[in-house]
C-alpha cells in the first residue's frame, strides 16, 4: 500500500518545523546562557574590582596604623630610656643624699654622744665660785676696838670694857650666800621640771641659775642646747655654756670641753668666741 506523497511531504515538513523549533530553542538557550555568563562574569569582575579596591584601602589603612605604631614604639622606647636615665640619676642623688644624711647623722650623733643624758645631775657636788668665795672669806672681815671715854687717856690696851663691832663690809659675803642659795633653788627646781619633761620651764630656770654663776646650771644649759630640751637645738651655744663652766674649773666640763677641742675644733672655736662675748 503506497503512502500518498502529500502525507510524506506533510511529515517531512512537520519534521523540519520541529527540528527548526528545537534548534531555535537551543539557540535561544545558548544565547541566554551566554548572556547570563557574561552578566555573571561582569558581576564577578565588578565584585572583584570592589574587593580589590576595598582590600587596597584596608591595606593602606593598616600600613598607616603600622607606621603609627612604629612611631609610637620608637617614642615610648625613647621615653622609657629617658625615664630609666632619670631614675638612675635620682638613684644616684638618693644614694648621695642618704649617704650624706648617714654621715651627717653619725657626726651629729658623735657630737651628742659627748654630752651624756645624765650630765651634771648626779649627786656628786661641785662647788661654784660663789661657794668657794663664801668659804674662803670670814663673815667678820675686820674688827675695830671701841673704848669708853674714861679709858681714853690710858694705854691703847683693850680691857674688859672693850666692845667689838662688825664692819658693814661683812654683809657682802652674806649677800653672795643668799644668791648662792637662790641659784641652787632654781637649779633644783629646774631638775624637777626636767624630770617631768616640762623642758621649757626647766630651761628658763637653768638659764636664770646659770646667769647667776651656778656652774652645774651652765652644764645643764649645755645639755639643753645639745638635746633641744626647751630650746631650739644649737650645739655652738651649748658648747659656749660648757666652756664657761670649764673656765670656772668644773671638772667634768673641763674634760668634755677637751673632747670637743680634739674632735670638733671648728665647733670649739665658734663656741669659744661666743663664750668670750
Amino acid at each position: 500500500m503506497k503512502i500518498p506523497s502529500q502525507i510524506v511531504e506533510w511529515f517531512e515538513k512537520m519534521k523540519g518545523d520541529y527540528e527548526q523549533s528545537v534548534q531555535s530553542v537551543l539557540d535561544r538557550f545558548e544565547r541566554n546562557n551566554t548572556d547570563q555568563q557574561k552578566r555573571y562574569d561582569q558581576a564577578m569582575l565588578e565584585n572583584f574590582s570592589n574587593l580589590k579596591q576595598a582590600n587596597k584601602a584596608q591595606r593602606e589603612q593598616y600600613d598607616k596604623q603600622v607606621s603609627q605604631l612604629q612611631l609610637d614604639v620608637t617614642y615610648y622606647k625613647q621615653q622609657v630610656a629617658q625615664q630609666q636615665q632619670a631614675i638612675m640619676q635620682l638613684n644616684t642623688r638618693y644614694d648621695a643624699v642618704v649617704n650624706s644624711l648617714l654621715v651627717g647623722n653619725k657626726e651629729h650623733s658623735d657630737i651628742k654622744d659627748i654630752i651624756s643624758e645624765d650630765m651634771f645631775v648626779d649627786p656628786v657636788e661641785h662647788k661654784t665660785i660663789a661657794e668657794d668665795s663664801v668659804a674662803s672669806k670670814p663673815i667678820i672681815s675686820k674688827i675695830t676696838p671701841v673704848t669708853s671715854a674714861e679709858n681714853s687717856n690710858e694705854l691703847n690696851v683693850p680691857d674688859k670694857t672693850l666692845n667689838y663691832n662688825v664692819v658693814p663690809s661683812a654683809m657682802e659675803p652674806a649677800n653672795k650666800a643668799k644668791e648662792l642659795d637662790a641659784s641652787n633653788t632654781l637649779f633644783e627646781q629646774a631638775l624637777l621640771y626636767r624630770e617631768k619633761n616640762e623642758f621649757e620651764l626647766s630651761f628658763s630656770l637653768f638659764e636664770q641659775a646659770a646667769q647667776s654663776g651656778h656652774l652645774k646650771a651652765m652644764g645643764a644649759m649645755c645639755r639643753s642646747y645639745f638635746l633641744g630640751e626647751g630650746i631650739e637645738e644649737d650645739h655652738t651655744i651649748g658648747l659656749a655654756w660648757l666652756i664657761k663652766a670649764a673656765g670656772q674649773e668644773l671638772p667634768r666640763a673641763v674634760s668634755k670641753v677637751k673632747q670637743f677641742q680634739e674632735n670638733e675644733p671648728d665647733l670649739y672655736q665658734q663656741a669659744l668666741a661666743i663664750s668670750l662675748e
